[in-house]
């Protein structure tokens, strides 16, 4: 089966090709056609030399694979997926739908992960076994579940077990999720409320005197009070100089005094030759750091990779300290946060690269787009990056260092 994905205007769509024996009577297309039917991904076609293609509108959500590679899968996540297929099976009965014909693969789930919500792939034509397909997709949930959640773990394993056994029905799992995971879940008409076991009420916590906060500069005084070059050097290739001077805690002056980096508006820090701790700035380039912190040593050795604005975020520079990295605004989802209205929620990620210092691209089915070289990625579609290359994300470009 051969599937694509394409944009059309500000629409992103999966796209199974030529698929023969195609009716517009058919009972199943017509369902989908007329209805808005719940989880599911909605569907159109086109009819192109004799041969249907199924087009399904992923606009804003991102493959069910992807969200994981990233962050694990937690209890909630996984609760909350168990419901959207229990809310599945209920819209398939109610609009006389074969369950056989959903694709229950990974790659044919959708998330919203904002919305917390998941979406599925009614194929007319498709001749599956969502039993079958069920289980080998909760072998892949084992190995992307968060190990450190417990109650992810224990309902994890549990509805795995279950759905080994001969006479499980897809029901099973709502009797799964009726067990006490950490707390009960009972049922009050159609509403399920999840009653939390409470701890016994903690000691009142004493009041402690508000002390005022120190200033961005007694700050960085006191950051380097104490430290020597090398670990300066450390806390800058590790992307950790902001976040330790942000933390540092106050202290009264003595009368030693320290030469202190400037400060700029962004509160970068900028440190100056002469007196200073270093003989050059540590911005390649005369770059400064981005939100968050980013601050990217000149030449000493570091195995981390950059992105250099080049257009629209120029002088800005984002330290690709991690692999798999993600970008885009959607705050504890994407590892470099961007917030500008062009940008997608996850709009883009890189992959680790080969021993050629190849490394790879992938668009996230972003709204307006990941380009390499002005060439545009299709979706879902990793390519290869090299050092030098040129990243546009919308209409903000980068140079991949």
């Amino acid at each position: 089966m051969n599937i694509s994905f394409r944009k059309n205007l500000n629409k992103n769509y999966m796209v199974i090709e030529k698929v023969s024996d195609f009716s517009e009577n058919n009972f199943q297309v017509q369902m989908l056609l007329q209805n808005e039917i719940p989880t599911l991904l909605k569907f159109s076609f086109e009819i192109i030399n004799g041969k249907a293609e199924l087009f399904y509108d992923i606009s804003s959500r991102q493959v069910f694979d992807r969200q994981f590679e990233i962050s694990k899968m937690t209890f909630e996540n996984l609760r909350t997926f168990c419901f959207s297929v229990r809310t599945l099976v209920r819209a398939l009965d109610e609009y006389l739908l074969d369950p056989n014909n959903i694709m229950l693969k990974k790659e044919c789930i959708f998330t919203d992960p904002e919305a917390k919500k998941y979406y599925f792939c009614y194929h007319p034509y498709y001749r599956g076994n969502i039993l079958a397909e069920l289980r080998e997709l909760f072998n892949h949930i084992l190995q992307i579940i968060d190990y450190e959640d417990e109650k992810a773990v224990r309902l994890a394993y549990e509805i795995h077990s279950k759905i080994q056994t001969d006479n499980f029905v897809l029901t099973d799992i709502m009797n799964v999720l009726q067990q006490d995971f950490s707390g009960s879940i009972r049922k009050l008409g159609k509403i399920e409320v999840e009653e939390l076991e409470f701890e016994e009420e903690a000691e009142p916590v004493p009041v402690v005197p508000i002390v005022e906060e120190a200033s961005f500069l007694e700050k960085v005084s006191a950051y380097l009070k104490g430290r020597n070059l090398i670990d300066i050097l450390e806390d800058i290739n590790n992307g950790e100089l902001r976040y330790k001077i942000r933390n540092e805690k106050p202290f009264s002056p003595s009368k030693e005094h320290f030469l202190l980096p400037e400060q700029n508006k962004n509160e970068s820090v900028k440190l100056l030759p002469g007196e200073s701790f270093m003989e050059e700035s540590v911005y390649p380039s005369g770059g400064k750091s981005v939100s968050g912190g980013t601050v990217i040593l000149g030449k000493a050795e570091s195995s981390n990779r950059w992105l250099v604005g080049i257009k629209g975020q120029e002088g800005q520079c984002i330290v690709v300290n991690k692999l798999p990295f993600t970008i885009g605004k959607l705050a504890g989802f994407a590892d470099e946060v961007i917030d500008l209205p062009s940008i997608s929620r996850l709009h883009t990620r890189i992959y680790p690269g080969n021993e050629q210092g190849e490394y790879q691209i992938e668009d996230l089915n972003s709204t307006n787009g990941t380009f390499l070289n002005e060439q545009k990625l299709m979706p879902y579609t990793k390519t290869t990056l090299r050092e030098g290359d040129v990243i546009r994300l919308a209409g903000e470009e980068y140079r991949f260092c």
